[in-house]
């Protein structure tokens, strides 16, 4: 795994320093090397809030962060609840960076209750209680940092997907349709499906319904690539073009469809929408993506991450082409390999080189 990068603000030296030498000695022992985390810190509520501008800037994203909650000792400008706004604004910079409050006060009773908001809704992973537990300060930190790392080690395909979701979203806004009244709509749909599948793969694991999970998110892809594909082209005009290209589009999937199934079904065809779009090899992730999807919807497949990232990288390719593209954490994903569909995405990261 790479190494993990970590944002620790906390107004209090003493409080600041038990948790980055906890940290330290942690990996020192974990992984016999210090150094493994990238450790910065804020000593500030300002200091924090820069470093998270800075991060979102540069786009190098912390992959975990540790805020106090009560920065009223910072001398500047830090108030009672302003962790709180420093969690709200790490969570807009990069919604996959692991959150932790660590804090004494969080209990407080004019705490609590925005403390169980953002938990509630997704912002917050854990709190974790300034007065340790009974074994002792360095117990208590390493059952701690063992479920982070094993968190992020679990999750760390969620960053190329979710910057994948950027490059999208980037590329839609500078697109002139997507900036008219007609394409406004179908851009927030889009915007909202791609946040809904960042929220259901950070919760499936408290949800323990993989196949369920996956099956929203597959649907939520296709549906979002057929509302970029289709624009606002009348049925008319797409089943004319689509018509022209048939036998081309078709050519790029002679080996993994039958001879009597290469041709368009129906004039509303999902496959006729993509291929008035692109009648290029493109084609041939649509209608593996589409070909999962109905799957899904009229059989009983049941999909695995590995057809999570594939739908992730078609969708981020049609839009963007090959520019970009983040597979980085995709590939070291435990047993990736054995899941069916692994062949189709290998051959997608391929094309995306």
């Amino acid at each position: 795994m790479k190494k993990i990068k970590i944002l620790v603000a906390e107004d209090t030296k003493e409080a600041r320093d038990l948790i980055i030498e906890g940290l330290q000695s942690y990996v020192g022992k974990k992984f016999g090397d210090e150094n493994y985390f990238e450790i910065d810190r804020a000593e500030s509520f300002q200091k924090g809030w820069q470093k998270l501008a800075e991060s979102e800037k540069l786009k190098s994203f912390y992959d975990v962060f540790f805020a106090d909650i009560d920065f009223t000792e910072d001398n500047k400008g830090g108030e009672r609840d302003s962790g709180y706004k420093l969690i709200e604004k790490a969570f807009e910079v990069c919604p996959v960076t692991k959150i932790y409050t660590y804090s004494g006060q969080f209990h407080a009773k004019d705490l609590w209750q925005k403390y169980e908001e953002l938990q509630q809704n997704g912002l917050i992973i854990q709190g974790m209680d300034k007065s340790h537990g009974k074994g002792g300060e360095e117990a208590w930190l390493n059952e701690n940092l063992d479920k982070i790392v094993e968190k992020l080690s679990e999750e760390e395909y969620l960053l190329s997907l979710w910057q994948n979701h950027q490059l999208v979203l980037d590329a839609l806004g500078k697109d002139n349709f997507f900036n008219s009244i007609s394409g406004i709509q179908k851009f927030h749909e889009i915007q909202s499906n791609l946040e809904s599948i960042i929220v259901l793969l950070k919760s499936k694991k408290n949800i323990n319904a993989d196949v369920i999970v996956f099956r929203i998110i597959l649907q939520l892809y296709h549906r979002s690539l057929e509302l970029f594909v289709t624009r606002d082209k009348e049925e008319n005009k797409i089943v004319e073009e689509s018509s022209e290209v048939e036998e081309t589009v078709f050519s790029f999937i002679s080996d993994i469809t039958d001879e009597d199934k290469r041709k368009f079904d129906s004039n509303k065809s999902f496959l006729r929408k993509i291929a008035a779009f692109s009648p290029t090899k493109f084609f041939r992730f649509g209608y593996i993506l589409n070909r999962n999807r109905n799957g899904v919807v009229h059989r009983n497949f049941k999909p695995k991450l590995v057809h999570i990232l594939f739908a992730n990288l078609t969708l981020a390719t049609y839009v963007n082409g090959k520019n970009g593209i983040c597979s980085e954490n995709f590939q070291g994903i435990p047993d990736l390999k054995k899941e069916k569909g692994f062949i189709d995405f290998q051959e997608l990261i391929e094309y995306c080189k």
